[in-house]
């Protein structure tokens, strides 16, 4: 009665998840992903935004000009002037000397458009990383369904061949009820992993803001045999293992470390960005300490007017050359300066600490993704010895040659050892997509190009 009722939960579940379903890819996961995101979106209007002002910043080098006019009638009559006045002026502003507010405001508006393109790459790794790693946890749990699935319906058929064995007196009442009891434990990891599934596909699904379902894409890394045997010949070349860490000796690794570390500071936007903050917070104690200057401004007026009178228009023009020097509050600017040096120490430290994690964060990723690619192998191994054990104890078992208990274990054992082999493969994947990450890159192709220029020159 129990597998009738999971068997069909399991079907209802199953319907509703491949009917017209649209499949998806990892890529086309990520175009959907730069397109809906409201982060994303956001930090691209901002670097949109930055743009124009810095576009704007750089106009305030050239001269304003504006014109005016105005009409004016007089009652009673003005004797000279008639009844109106008509004036036209026009004003035309050059700042000389601006006390450096223009320059420094224009490199400020500069850095905040760099920044503002980082913070769009940055953003782009961050999620592009996260949505290769949910992609991948939904795959390896769909895969460990499966698993269950077919664990659960040949412990039901172990069950049902117990019962004959039974009423044959072959196997005895507690060895029936111990298969009795696994399948029914079968049956409730078989929903555990439904539910594990389920959650990962929302996850997913949330992440991408997506409101139909769809159905996912193996990796090329796991379907192709061809990409899991290029991935492993790399890690035979660098370190093997010690005392379960790679070997620091290797000049490979060091090789590949350094060059990791060097890309990491040239290209990841993090860290860029803080440098970025360091010559924002430089340009912004500039302006600070300009504004003790003086400014100095460049002034051409034309008027011309008009009366009743004299209805020919007289010119007047004027250039004025203008100088002020600000006296106070000098308190307030001075506040003002130190605040901006506090300011500027603050960024630095802030990117010296980044830089000095940099490296133990760059190999602490690196040896997680070298030790998980060796654990594939070592998983495919365990698997291939659990599915020898088993074959041969279920032969032995049918021929009543040894306990059920002797065969679930075996039976145990390779189940685990598929988890194990699955996880593993989806694990190396998760640990690339955290090492990108770490270093700042959105794809792997400069990864893959880096590592087979290390080999290439060991």
């Amino acid at each position: 009665m129990t597998k009738k009722i999971v068997l069909t939960l399991i079907l209802i579940s199953s319907l509703s998840l491949i009917l017209a379903l649209e499949e998806l890819s990892l890529e086309g996961a990520k175009e959907i992903l730069l397109q809906q995101n409201l982060d994303y979106l956001s930090v691209q209007a901002t670097k949109e935004k930055s743009e124009f002002n810095e576009k704007s910043a750089f106009y305030s080098y050239f001269p304003t000009a504006s014109l005016s006019g105005n009409h004016t009638r007089y009652e009673p009559e003005g004797i000279q002037t008639g009844g109106y006045s008509n004036q036209i002026g026009l004003s035309i502003n050059q700042p000389l000397l601006a006390n450096g507010s223009i320059y420094y405001n224009n490199k400020i508006q500069q850095e905040n458009s760099r920044s503002s393109e980082l913070s769009v790459r940055q953003k782009r790794v961050e999620l592009l990383t996260q949505v290769e790693i949910l992609y991948y946890n939904a795959l390896e749990s769909q895969k460990n369904l499966a698993i269950a699935q077919s664990s659960m319906e040949r412990a039901w058929k172990a069950y049902n061949n117990g019962k004959i064995k039974f009423q044959q007196d072959v196997i005895a009442k507690d060895q029936l009820l111990r298969l009795q009891v696994d399948a029914t434990n079968k049956a409730i990891t078989l929903l555990n992993s439904k539910n594990t599934y389920a959650d990962a596909y929302r996850a997913l699904k949330v992440y991408l803001n997506m409101d139909k379902d769809f159905e996912l894409t193996e990796i090329d890394f796991v379907s192709d045999g061809s990409l899991l045997t290029n991935q492993r010949k790399l890690s035979s070349e660098f370190s093997l293992e010690q005392e379960g860490t790679l070997v620091k000796g290797n000049s490979a690794y060091q090789d590949l470390l350094s060059r990791l570390v060097k890309l990491s500071r040239e290209k990841n936007p993090q860290i860029a960005l803080a440098k970025s903050g360091i010559s924002l917070a430089n340009y912004s104690l500039k302006l600070q300490e300009s504004s003790f200057l003086p400014t100095l401004n460049l002034s051409l007026n034309q008027n011309w007017s008009a009366t009743e009178t004299s209805s020919d228009f007289n010119d007047q023009t004027t250039l004025m050359l203008n100088a002020s020097l600000s006296l106070f509050p000098l308190v307030n600017k001075y506040h003002n300066v130190n605040a901006q040096k506090m300011n500027l120490k603050a960024v630095n430290y802030n990117y010296q600490s980044m830089l000095n994690g940099l490296e133990s964060s760059l190999e602490t990723a690196l040896n997680n993704y070298f030790t998980s690619l060796e654990r594939i192998q070592l998983a495919e191994q365990t698997l291939m010895l659990n599915e020898e054990i088993f074959k041969q104890r279920s032969s032995i078992y049918e021929a009543n040659l040894i306990s059920v208990d002797e065969y679930l274990d075996a039976q145990l054992e390779l189940e685990q050892a598929k988890q194990q082999y699955n996880s593993s493969l989806y694990g190396f994947l998760k640990s690339e997509s955290t090492l990108r990450r770490t270093i700042g890159l959105e794809n792997n192709s400069e990864l893959a190009n880096i590592i087979t220029l290390v080999l290439e020159e060991k």
